[in-house]
């Protein structure tokens, strides 16, 4: 019967008003077949129906315990206890949940998401309990969405799935058991998306995929010209006619195109593969011989390649429009894209959290690119405790977001664009927002205005109303900068490792303290700070910056590069950054650079190549 209610409107809608069926992601063109669709689907899921909007939810009086169960439960039952629990989500995403309000979840293969809505009390959160054990979200039958992420955004028209969606949701702890609780992906989807939440933390959870997206081979053998190797568990492949192809559920490419060879010995990226130029053969299943056509084997045994599609179509987690969050002790073994990213939220604290692969697993990479991802945040950004790394980006990426400005409709209005085809689509501005008139050719802010009106022209295109007049000396390509947006950071004790790019990328002129940290062999500068109005557009200028007490082995040089990419550079971009107390192990010898910045201050910390120490004189260039 609770099948059979969820499908009256649209049984109404088919007779009394003859149109196409209203039910989501189908197409009903033909009243028969609409009717035998219904009726079908009274004994199956509906994506609809299993997630309705608020106004069709039923609100929780609170203090309430359900159980989810997918082996053993039904979704008829009242879910009440462990013995009469539902099957799956659907049930929950039917409610609005209150304050002390708890779901427990039996590990097993969810194919329905957990859209959640509701509000509890700091005293009394509602409660998300996912029991020890593997929860398997399934492909295919995801809620989905089209959020426009920073950095990310190739395919801003396509679905993404999630399996865990907080919406308007208020004072929610999810919680596992720390090395027991797996959240696993058989498909390429978004772990947790929230949206407009408040009050939301992670506790205890582990999370990874069933087939990760990044292709991995590891070399166990090298005999003349053929290369012996072994694919981790869980990787997908298949060889035909001399080629590999990597897949998963919803995606696969012909091994080629980026790719990274890791060195486990070594701890560092190093060395190259270039599959065109072999011959691939599978010699039992997890295991391949790679002959060279030409030349010889250009890796080395305890070696592994990784290989990955480039094509930027979703992220790990999206944490939008949200505050205060709290990460604690969680493990991510494997995400998709982007990692975790957090744009135009307040207050995010990370502690205790482990990005790497199992211990026990031939996998080496944990993400294809940035680990944490800030943008556009304002509060306080905090991750303590931490070990990040395994990525094909950087750990750490905090900035903001520059548009172009292109058009002036009024004294009082600007047309701004976003400019990096992979950002764009999002609310970038709200009334009451500062902005910063920025010079693209110095990156010096000249003027500033205050929005009280938000016209979005389209998906690039924003139109803003300002409390007073535009500066006179606006000069073509310029920007803006959301300045109301804009976090302060502090990273202390965390690792930084197995990076082939840079470990932190920081900018934003709220104060930032970076301490007590270990950066072990970036490929790039462990902590870079940029700013710029012509590339990613990655706002905005440093005004109080201390790096202090933290170790940097044999990174990429300038290990601290604080360089902002102005075009014809007059004057100061960054200004007020301390260096003190850190130890240096280099490679080459420059261990901090810097440009356009004033107020440089690097002090008591100590240089060291191959063993000997070096001067600071040698090992800074402050310009």
């Amino acid at each position: 019967m609770e099948k059979l209610r969820l499908f009256l409107p649209a049984l109404q809608e088919l007779f009394l008003s003859r149109k196409p069926c209203s039910c989501r992601s189908y197409s009903m063109q033909n009243p028969m077949a609409s009717l035998l669709f219904i009726l079908a689907m009274l004994a199956g899921p509906c994506p609809a129906a299993d997630y309705p909007e608020r106004t069709e939810r039923t609100q929780s009086a609170g203090n309430h315990v359900w159980h989810i169960d997918p082996d053993k439960g039904n979704d008829g039952n009242p879910g009440t206890t462990p013995s009469t629990a539902w099957k799956s989500m659907a049930p929950a995403n039917r409610l609005i949940m209150a304050r002390g309000d708890m779901l427990v979840i039996h590990p097993g293969e969810h194919a329905v998401s957990l859209a959640l809505m509701g509000e509890g009390s700091k005293q009394a959160p509602v409660i998300i309990r996912f029991m020890p054990g593997r929860h398997i979200f399934k492909h295919g039958a995801l809620m989905t969405g089209k959020p426009q992420i920073s950095n990310t955004n190739d395919a801003p028209n396509e679905p993404k799935a999630m399996a865990v969606r907080l919406m308007e949701a208020k004072n929610i702890r999810l919680e596992g058991k720390p090395g027991a609780t797996d959240i696993l992906l058989e498909g390429k989807a978004i772990f947790v998306c929230m949206e407009h939440a408040e009050n939301v933390s992670l506790n205890g959870l582990g999370f990874d995929y069933l087939h990760p997206t990044m292709g991995e081979f590891l070399v166990t053998e090298v005999e003349g010209d053929t290369m012996k190797a072994t694919i981790p568990d869980g990787i997908l492949y298949t060889v035909k006619d001399g080629n590999l192809t990597w897949h998963g559920p919803g995606w696969e490419f012909r091994m080629g195109g980026y790719s990274k060879v890791f060195d486990s010995a070594s701890g560092t990226f190093q060395g190259r593969f270039d599959p065109g130029k072999t011959v691939i053969r599978e010699l039992s299943p997890g295991k391949i011989s790679i002959t060279f056509k030409e030349g010889s084997p250009t890796m080395k045994p305890g070696q592994s390649y990784q290989n990955r599609n480039t094509r930027r179509d979703c992220c790990g987690f999206f944490q939008y429009r949200s505050k205060n969050i709290l990460w604690n002790n969680c493990h991510i073994y494997y995400m998709h894209g982007m990692g975790v990213v957090s744009q135009f939220c307040e207050n995010i604290m990370f502690s205790h959290l482990n990005i790497a692969p199992r211990p026990r697993s031939l996998r080496t990479s944990s993400s294809w690119a940035d680990n944490l991802h800030f943008s556009g945040c304002r509060g306080k950004i905090i991750v303590k405790d931490c070990v990040l790394g395994a990525s094909h980006d950087d750990a750490i990426n905090v900035h903001g977001t520059h548009l172009r400005i292109v058009g002036r409709p009024a004294p009082n209005k600007i047309t701004v664009r976003f400019m990096h085809p992979q950002t764009f689509g999002f609310d970038a501005f709200a009334p009451g927002d500062r902005i910063d008139y920025v010079s693209s050719n110095t990156l010096v802010p000249y003027a500033s205005n205050t929005v009280s009106g938000v016209n979005q022209l389209n998906e690039k295109e924003i139109e803003l109303t300002l409390q007073h007049p535009n500066p006179e000396n606006i000069q073509p390509d310029d920007v803006v900068e959301n300045v109301t947006w804009t976090p302060s950071v502090h990273i202390s004790n965390t690792v930084c490792r197995h990076i082939p790019t840079r470990g932190f990328l920081l900018t934003t002129r709220k104060p930032v303290l970076v301490e007590r940290c270990r950066f072990e062999k970036t490929g790039m500068p462990a902590i870079l700070v940029e700013d710029d109005a012509s590339g990613w557009y990655e706002s905005g200028v440093v005004r109080n910056m201390t790096i202090s007490r933290n170790t940097f082995i044999q990174c990429g040089e300038a290990v601290i590069q604080i360089v902002p990419h102005a075009p014809r550079p007059e004057g100061e971009v960054h200004r007020n950054i301390t260096i003190t107390g850190n130890t240096f192990d280099l490679k080459n010898g420059t261990a901090i650079r810097t440009r356009h910045t004033g107020s440089v201050k690097a002090e008591k910390n100590t240089f060291t190549k191959d063993g000997k120490k070096i001067s600071e004189e040698k090992a800074v260039d402050i310009r």
